[in-house]
């Protein structure tokens, strides 16, 4: 049987991924014990998906508020093609006030850090994924996250680097994001 909750999840990644790379949180992480900001991705750009759209600064304007519950909510577009510029919700800076960090991971492909947050602290409760980009203006966000939030597992070999000891957080941490 299937996960309802990661099937929500993959199907709002597929809709909107510009909005999970572009959510910064108050947060971050490390590469296999390296600095979180001088990762090195096993990719290269070209072989990022939307790099040039993702790698983009916040836009400088007043937030919109909003939850996960309301993002799960928003309905799928068309998906995008790698060279599709940003529109629509991707051009918004959104704000979500009170959200619960489920699992935390540096992704070695592009070393973006990928948080799953949720709206309640049940480890079952649906959830969105949040990219935060290795781009400069992330930094001092990214420091924060690891050295708040979880505790690191170096994955040596993998495509991914946990941020926990277990694939979810030990203990769910309240904090508000932007993005």
């Amino acid at each position: 049987m299937r996960d309802p909750g990661l099937f929500v999840l993959h199907r709002v990644a597929r809709a909107f991924p510009w909005f999970f790379t572009i959510l910064l949180l108050c947060c971050t992480f490390s590469c296999g014990g390296a600095d979180i900001c001088h990762c090195r991705p096993t990719a290269t750009t070209s072989q990022d998906f939307r790099h040039a759209e993702k790698h983009v600064p916040l836009p400088d304007t007043t937030p919109v508020e909003t939850t996960v519950s309301q993002i799960l909510g928003w309905p799928l577009g068309p998906d995008p093609t790698n060279t599709t510029p940003r529109t629509g919700r991707e051009l918004t800076l959104y704000h979500i006030a009170t959200a619960y960090l489920q699992n935390a991971r540096l992704i070695s492909f592009d070393c973006d850090v990928h948080l799953e947050i949720s709206d309640v602290r049940d480890k079952t409760a649906p959830r969105v994924i949040v990219e935060t980009p290795i781009d400069e203006e992330y930094c001092d966000n990214r420091k924060s996250l690891e050295e708040r939030f979880c505790d690191i597992v170096s994955g040596s070999g993998t495509s991914a680097t946990r941020m926990s000891a277990s694939p979810n957080c030990r203990k769910l941490y309240r904090f508000r994001c932007w993005g």
